[in-house]
């Protein structure tokens, strides 16, 4: 990666509320149910461990994806403890589309969608704050007129 990262670009936790709301929901669920019945120790841990799961996977997830943008190529950095690289030409990229849901409207996050010559499909990049803004300094750069901060 000798080129200098001209945008880095990582996952929000906004762009996963749904994991956060459905631990929640589930808490609250659990908390009903123990409410108007007895304890049953076999549930609490089946709820806690489900609770932790839906948690720790999004944690983990956010921790282990991130996407450097070179005037030359787009970068995937994939792990925790490893960590894995692989470099996408921007000269193979043939546009730029922005997906978002109304909800994600209104929170201003979404995915951007890279679609190019790649026989595997569009790269995809997952709760993007501000896409707009993001998939337009993208086509900057791969035009080679940017001046992008860090996202």
């Amino acid at each position: 990666m000798s080129d200098k990262i001209k945008l880095k670009i990582k996952p929000s936790r906004i762009g996963f509320l749904s994991n956060y709301v459905l631990a929640g929901i589930f808490g609250g669920a659990y908390g009903g149910f123990t409410f108007f019945s007895e304890f049953n120790i076999f549930i609490t841990i089946l709820v806690a461990a489900g609770i932790a799961m839906l948690l720790l996977e999004t944690e983990i997830f956010l921790m282990s994806k991130r996407w450097h943008i070179t005037p030359e190529q787009i970068y995937f950095i994939d792990g925790v403890v490893k960590k894995n690289r692989t470099g996408i030409f921007l000269s193979t990229m043939t546009n730029v589309e922005v997906r978002q849901s109304g909800f994600e409207r209104f929170l201003n996050v979404g995915k951007i969608e890279l679609h190019g010559f790649q026989k595997d499909g569009p790269i995809v990049i997952p709760g993007v704050r501000h896409p707009e803004h993001v998939a337009n300094e993208i086509e900057k750069i791969a035009r080679g007129q940017s001046r992008a901060p860090n996202t």
